[in-house]
């Protein structure tokens, strides 16, 4: 069977289509914190080949890396990676930014870089500006680092 464009029916809810079909997004169906971390950390690995560290801060999980991993073109934002299932060409066939499914899961989620004005809250509360501090002198190097909270049963 050939598909083409008009085959394609855009989904209403990308969020909700990615809770209620967690197996096509998630290893196993796996919702722990850290194995959504290790994806996290692999796309940030793959896209730039730079250093990337995950690593917990209080509750909030943190991933960095030396590179913007979410490097994007003229028509993506920062905000379109973490709402809509965006493809990601560079990671394989039928791939997509992980951003979204992240998003769908986390009780509290922000981006920053190192440019202040690039921090953008995406879901629930911000990390306490302690919080925030003490990630980024872990984080030595860091040029984007994704702050998450999600509350399962080893987080």
């Amino acid at each position: 069977m050939k598909y083409t464009e008009a085959d394609i029916i855009p989904l209403e809810d990308p969020l909700e289509f990615i809770r209620s079909h967690q197996e096509m997004f998630l290893p196993f169906g796996n919702l722990r914190a850290s194995s959504i971390v290790a994806i996290l950390v692999d796309e940030a690995l793959s896209l730039t080949g730079a250093k990337a560290s995950a690593f917990r801060v209080n509750d909030w999980w943190v991933v960095s890396c030396e590179a913007d991993w979410l490097l994007r073109s003229a028509e993506q934002t920062i905000d379109t990676l973490f709402q809509q299932i965006t493809a990601c060409p560079q990671l394989g066939v039928n791939s997509h930014y992980f951003e979204v499914v992240l998003h769908a899961f986390a009780d509290d989620l922000i981006t920053l870089t190192t440019q202040e004005s690039e921090r953008l809250l995406i879901k629930g509360n911000a990390p306490a500006l302690e919080e925030i501090e003490a990630a980024k002198e872990l984080a030595t190097g860091w040029k984007r680092m994704t702050l998450f909270r999600y509350h399962a049963p080893d987080s």
